[in-house]
């Protein structure tokens, strides 16, 4: 979507000459399943910047009622669901979310989540990082902890984050309208600095840091 209100132009903001959502778009074209990809977004510059080398897919010109500042993923997923459905008379058994601003993630994240999904028979799954800590919550203003007891890191009960890099739902779950299900599985992402989401600048220097020096991260 054009219109980042916390980083302006961010999908094509470039980080090391190559705009943000092309390392997403890279992976995509890595991927060695039989998918068709479903590139959804309001903006004509955006779509032409793309270049998906694959050859079973689809640019979709999002709707300005689904490119609001408030609008959720969901009804965005939905919709670029039934387009291709209906454009391609194809029919797909599952649906995979990959979002533009992950550009550590890779494909063969991707593939393996994809291997354990069709395995386990969820309704969803979701990719994640481990990220414990002492955690606290501001209400009314007041500090609550959100722990029981004051312990080391390593003896809390593990929490996870997710990433944004990438969801996958059932057809039957994506059919509610809705991409989460009662039986949710999660796909750990490690080293978890593959599974930074870009929301600040802040973020886009610790990607083009770790872009410039790939080989002793990865």
């Amino acid at each position: 979507r054009s219109g980042s209100k916390g980083i302006r132009k961010k999908n094509i903001y470039k980080i090391n000459n190559k705009e943000l959502l092309n390392y997403a778009v890279h992976e995509i074209n890595n991927l060695k399943n039989n998918l068709t990809f479903a590139i959804s977004s309001n903006s004509d510059k955006i779509l032409k910047s793309i270049n998906v080398i694959k050859k079973n897919h689809i640019k979709i010109k999002r709707p300005a009622s689904l490119a609001k500042d408030n609008t959720t993923l969901d009804p965005v997923i939905f919709h670029a669901f039934n387009y291709a459905e209906k454009k391609l008379n194809k029919f797909f058994s599952k649906i995979v979310t990959i979002q533009a601003t992950s550009p550590l993630m890779t494909y063969v994240d991707i593939q393996k989540a994809i291997k354990k999904f069709d395995i386990k028979k969820y309704d969803s799954l979701i990719s994640v990082i481990e990220d414990t800590h002492l955690r606290w919550r501001l209400k009314k203003n007041r500090y609550y902890p959100l722990f029981k007891k004051r312990v080391n890191r390593q003896k809390l009960e593990k929490d996870f984050r997710e990433t944004g890099s990438f969801q996958i739902c059932s057809r039957k779950q994506i059919l509610t309208g809705k991409r989460l299900g009662k039986k949710i599985l999660f796909y750990e992402i490690k080293p978890k600095i593959r599974g930074l989401d870009i929301d600040t600048l802040h973020d886009m220097y610790i990607a083009e840091h770790v872009l410039k020096n790939r080989n002793k991260f990865f």
